[in-house]
């Protein structure tokens, strides 16, 4: 059997279900998916769209300025500081799709994956063990840090 996902059950079954309704509403769920993506906005960091705004100053990303670096988890991210530039890195690993087994190494320059074991330069560029870590542009004003995830 052929499973489908929600986005894609939406898809197909919200014409049919529009058809079948006479003077009925657009159902919320059947809007198109521009309506679906609405800001998620916390204390420390707003995301709009693609663009993830973190507040620096706040204190939930104080191992930033601890240890240089930071598993973002909670929007799949790796945060690298270096000197006053800000890397970020997805979250996922390239080797079998793990978020939440990192460690960094200065000394390397590289993420560790202790899931297998697989490293990945912090570059963006160079092949690791496991492959290329997939890059995010970043941006710094003040101390507020956007991160484009697409």
């Amino acid at each position: 059997m052929k499973s489908t996902n929600r986005r894609q059950f939406i898809q197909q079954s919200c014409p049919l279900l529009i058809a079948s309704i006479v003077g009925g509403t657009l159902p919320s769920a059947c809007t198109k998916e521009e309506e679906l993506t609405t800001p998620v906005t916390k204390e420390s960091y707003t995301l709009t769209g693609q663009v993830l705004t973190i507040n620096l100053d706040h204190s939930d990303f104080e191992p930033l300025k601890s240890r240089g670096w930071l598993n973002f988890t909670e929007q799949k991210v790796l945060i690298l500081k270096s000197n006053k530039t800000y890397q970020a890195y997805t979250n996922r690993c390239p080797h079998e799709g793990v978020r939440n087994r990192w460690s960094y190494s200065e000394t390397d320059n590289k993420f560790l994956c202790s899931e297998h074991n697989r490293s990945y330069k912090a570059d963006c560029e160079t092949q690791g063990d496991g492959g290329v870590l997939t890059c995010y542009k970043t941006e710094l004003s003040n101390n507020e840090l956007k991160i484009y995830l697409s």
